[in-house]
Protein backbone atom coordinates (compact mmCIF):
# COMPACT_ATOMS: atom_id res chain seq x y z
CA UNK A 1 0.00 0.00 0.00
CA UNK A 2 2.83 2.42 0.91
CA UNK A 3 4.68 1.64 -2.32
CA UNK A 4 1.53 2.32 -4.37
CA UNK A 5 1.04 5.63 -2.57
CA UNK A 6 4.65 6.70 -3.16
CA UNK A 7 4.36 5.76 -6.84
CA UNK A 8 1.20 7.82 -7.17
CA UNK A 9 2.89 10.82 -5.54
CA UNK A 10 5.92 10.60 -7.80
CA UNK A 11 3.96 10.34 -11.02
CA UNK A 12 1.39 13.01 -10.10
CA UNK A 13 4.17 15.47 -9.24
CA UNK A 14 6.08 14.66 -12.41
CA UNK A 15 2.98 15.43 -14.46
CA UNK A 16 2.74 12.11 -16.33
CA UNK A 17 1.12 11.32 -18.67
CA UNK A 18 0.55 14.21 -21.10
CA UNK A 19 -2.29 16.54 -20.15
CA UNK A 20 -5.17 18.00 -22.11
CA UNK A 21 -4.42 21.68 -22.72
CA UNK A 22 -7.76 22.75 -24.20
CA UNK A 23 -11.34 21.55 -23.96
CA UNK A 24 -14.68 23.15 -24.77
CA UNK A 25 -18.26 21.87 -24.49
CA UNK A 26 -20.06 25.23 -25.08
CA UNK A 27 -22.25 24.72 -22.01
CA UNK A 28 -21.12 27.67 -19.87
CA UNK A 29 -22.39 30.58 -21.97
CA UNK A 30 -24.51 31.58 -24.96
CA UNK A 31 -21.55 33.60 -26.23
CA UNK A 32 -18.84 32.30 -28.54
CA UNK A 33 -15.88 31.26 -26.32
CA UNK A 34 -12.58 33.10 -26.40
CA UNK A 35 -10.21 31.86 -29.11
CA UNK A 36 -12.93 31.21 -31.68
CA UNK A 37 -13.40 33.37 -34.74
CA UNK A 38 -15.24 33.24 -38.05
CA UNK A 39 -18.67 31.72 -38.53
CA UNK A 40 -20.78 30.12 -35.85
CA UNK A 41 -23.35 30.56 -33.12
CA UNK A 42 -24.26 28.66 -29.97
CA UNK A 43 -27.36 26.56 -30.67
CA UNK A 44 -29.24 23.66 -29.09
CA UNK A 45 -28.20 20.12 -29.97
CA UNK A 46 -31.77 18.82 -29.83
CA UNK A 47 -31.97 15.04 -29.86
CA UNK A 48 -28.21 14.67 -30.23
CA UNK A 49 -27.90 15.21 -26.48
CA UNK A 50 -28.78 11.51 -26.17
CA UNK A 51 -25.59 10.60 -28.07
CA UNK A 52 -22.89 12.32 -26.03
CA UNK A 53 -23.48 15.93 -27.07
CA UNK A 54 -24.28 18.47 -24.41
CA UNK A 55 -27.38 20.63 -24.60
CA UNK A 56 -25.55 23.22 -26.75
CA UNK A 57 -22.90 23.22 -29.46
CA UNK A 58 -21.21 25.54 -31.97
CA UNK A 59 -23.44 25.62 -35.06
CA UNK A 60 -22.26 26.77 -38.51
CA UNK A 61 -25.03 27.20 -41.08
CA UNK A 62 -22.95 28.63 -43.93
CA UNK A 63 -19.86 28.19 -46.08
CA UNK A 64 -17.53 30.35 -43.98
CA UNK A 65 -14.84 28.86 -41.76
CA UNK A 66 -15.05 28.32 -38.00
CA UNK A 67 -11.61 28.76 -36.40
CA UNK A 68 -10.03 28.14 -33.02
CA UNK A 69 -6.65 29.74 -32.24
CA UNK A 70 -4.53 28.31 -29.40
CA UNK A 71 -1.28 29.84 -28.15
CA UNK A 72 1.49 29.25 -25.59
CA UNK A 73 1.66 25.53 -26.19
CA UNK A 74 4.36 23.67 -24.27
CA UNK A 75 7.10 21.89 -26.28
CA UNK A 76 5.64 18.88 -28.06
CA UNK A 77 5.91 16.85 -31.27
CA UNK A 78 2.33 15.73 -31.84
CA UNK A 79 -1.26 16.85 -31.21
CA UNK A 80 -4.47 14.88 -30.76
CA UNK A 81 -7.78 16.58 -31.61
CA UNK A 82 -11.12 14.99 -30.77
CA UNK A 83 -14.62 16.39 -31.14
CA UNK A 84 -18.22 15.45 -31.84
CA UNK A 85 -19.45 16.40 -35.30
CA UNK A 86 -23.11 16.97 -36.18
CA UNK A 87 -24.20 17.00 -39.82
CA UNK A 88 -27.54 18.74 -39.93
CA UNK A 89 -30.17 18.17 -42.61
CA UNK A 90 -29.72 17.17 -46.26
CA UNK A 91 -25.97 16.86 -46.82
CA UNK A 92 -25.78 15.27 -50.25
CA UNK A 93 -22.94 12.80 -49.85
CA UNK A 94 -20.57 12.82 -52.84
CA UNK A 95 -21.26 16.44 -53.79
CA UNK A 96 -20.86 17.87 -50.27
CA UNK A 97 -17.32 18.16 -48.93
CA UNK A 98 -16.27 18.90 -45.37
CA UNK A 99 -12.78 19.92 -44.24
CA UNK A 100 -10.84 20.02 -40.98
CA UNK A 101 -7.48 21.83 -40.92
CA UNK A 102 -4.71 22.29 -38.37
CA UNK A 103 -2.57 25.24 -39.47
CA UNK A 104 -1.64 24.15 -43.02
CA UNK A 105 -2.21 20.44 -42.31
CA UNK A 106 -5.30 18.85 -43.88
CA UNK A 107 -6.76 16.46 -41.31
CA UNK A 108 -9.85 15.67 -43.37
CA UNK A 109 -11.24 16.82 -46.70
CA UNK A 110 -13.89 14.54 -48.07
CA UNK A 111 -17.57 13.85 -48.69
CA UNK A 112 -20.18 13.79 -45.97
CA UNK A 113 -23.79 12.81 -46.35
CA UNK A 114 -26.98 11.93 -44.55
CA UNK A 115 -29.54 12.56 -47.28
CA UNK A 116 -29.00 9.00 -48.48
CA UNK A 117 -28.56 6.17 -46.01
CA UNK A 118 -25.68 4.87 -48.16
CA UNK A 119 -23.76 8.14 -48.44
CA UNK A 120 -20.04 7.64 -49.22
CA UNK A 121 -18.65 9.35 -46.11
CA UNK A 122 -14.94 8.77 -45.68
CA UNK A 123 -14.61 9.38 -41.93
CA UNK A 124 -13.13 6.34 -40.25
CA UNK A 125 -15.73 6.38 -37.48
CA UNK A 126 -19.30 5.40 -38.27
CA UNK A 127 -22.16 7.74 -37.34
CA UNK A 128 -23.57 7.05 -33.89
CA UNK A 129 -26.77 8.95 -34.68
CA UNK A 130 -27.19 7.85 -38.25
CA UNK A 131 -29.34 9.11 -41.12
CA UNK A 132 -32.72 8.95 -39.37
CA UNK A 133 -34.67 10.18 -37.53
CA UNK A 134 -34.51 13.94 -37.37
CA UNK A 135 -32.71 15.24 -34.26
CA UNK A 136 -33.29 18.98 -34.59
CA UNK A 137 -32.76 22.10 -36.73
CA UNK A 138 -34.86 21.64 -39.93
CA UNK A 139 -37.55 19.02 -39.14
CA UNK A 140 -37.91 18.12 -42.83
CA UNK A 141 -34.54 16.34 -43.12
CA UNK A 142 -32.59 13.62 -41.37
CA UNK A 143 -29.42 14.28 -39.36
CA UNK A 144 -26.31 12.38 -38.33
CA UNK A 145 -23.41 12.73 -35.91
CA UNK A 146 -20.14 11.04 -35.06
CA UNK A 147 -17.12 11.18 -32.79
CA UNK A 148 -13.97 12.26 -34.65
CA UNK A 149 -10.30 11.99 -33.64
CA UNK A 150 -7.06 13.01 -35.37
CA UNK A 151 -3.45 12.71 -34.22
CA UNK A 152 -0.85 14.60 -36.24
CA UNK A 153 2.74 15.84 -36.06
CA UNK A 154 3.06 19.37 -34.72
CA UNK A 155 5.72 21.28 -32.78
CA UNK A 156 4.87 25.01 -33.00
CA UNK A 157 3.90 27.01 -29.91
CA UNK A 158 0.60 28.05 -31.52
CA UNK A 159 -2.12 26.14 -33.37
CA UNK A 160 -5.09 27.22 -35.48
CA UNK A 161 -7.84 24.68 -36.05
CA UNK A 162 -10.52 25.23 -38.68
CA UNK A 163 -13.75 23.54 -39.72
CA UNK A 164 -15.52 24.29 -43.00
CA UNK A 165 -18.42 23.05 -45.17
CA UNK A 166 -17.48 25.09 -48.27
CA UNK A 167 -20.15 24.00 -50.76
CA UNK A 168 -23.08 23.81 -48.37
CA UNK A 169 -26.47 25.01 -49.54
CA UNK A 170 -26.70 26.66 -46.14
CA UNK A 171 -29.09 26.39 -43.22
CA UNK A 172 -31.85 25.41 -42.90
CA UNK A 173 -31.05 23.00 -45.75
CA UNK A 174 -27.49 21.93 -44.77
CA UNK A 175 -25.23 22.76 -41.81
CA UNK A 176 -22.74 21.31 -39.35
CA UNK A 177 -21.95 21.69 -35.68
CA UNK A 178 -19.12 20.77 -33.32
CA UNK A 179 -19.09 19.91 -29.62
CA UNK A 180 -16.89 18.40 -26.88
CA UNK A 181 -13.60 19.63 -28.37
CA UNK A 182 -10.50 18.23 -26.66
CA UNK A 183 -6.94 19.12 -27.71
CA UNK A 184 -3.93 17.41 -26.14
CA UNK A 185 -0.27 16.91 -26.94
CA UNK A 186 2.49 14.42 -26.13
CA UNK A 187 4.35 16.84 -23.83
CA UNK A 188 5.36 15.13 -20.58
CA UNK A 189 6.93 18.14 -18.86
CA UNK A 190 5.21 19.14 -15.59
CA UNK A 191 3.18 22.32 -15.25
CA UNK A 192 3.00 22.96 -18.99
CA UNK A 193 6.78 23.12 -19.34
CA UNK A 194 7.40 25.33 -16.30
CA UNK A 195 10.15 24.52 -13.78
CA UNK A 196 8.68 22.94 -10.62
CA UNK A 197 8.80 24.82 -7.33
CA UNK A 198 11.65 23.74 -4.96
CA UNK A 199 9.18 22.07 -2.61
CA UNK A 200 7.78 20.06 -5.53
CA UNK A 201 11.29 18.92 -6.51
CA UNK A 202 11.96 17.85 -2.94
CA UNK A 203 8.71 15.91 -2.70
CA UNK A 204 9.45 14.12 -5.96
CA UNK A 205 12.96 13.21 -4.80
CA UNK A 206 11.68 11.89 -1.47
CA UNK A 207 9.06 9.74 -3.19
CA UNK A 208 11.56 8.27 -5.67
CA UNK A 209 14.17 7.70 -2.95
CA UNK A 210 11.64 5.90 -0.78
CA UNK A 211 10.68 3.67 -3.68
CA UNK A 212 14.33 2.79 -4.30
CA UNK A 213 14.91 2.03 -0.60
CA UNK A 214 11.91 -0.28 -0.43
CA UNK A 215 13.04 -2.17 -3.53
CA UNK A 216 16.54 -2.71 -2.03
CA UNK A 217 15.03 -4.08 1.18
Amino acid sequence: MIQKLLTAIAFSVLGLPAAVFYQQDFESSNSIPSGFSGAGSIETTGGLSAFGFGSRHLFNGGASTTQLALTNLAPHTSITLTFNLAIWDSADSATDLFSVMADNITLFNGPIGNYSAAGPETFTTAPFAADAPNYGQNPSFRDSARAVSFTFSHSASSLTLSWRFPNTQGAPDEAFGIDNIVVSDNNTAPNNGEVPEPATIALTGMALAALTFRKRR
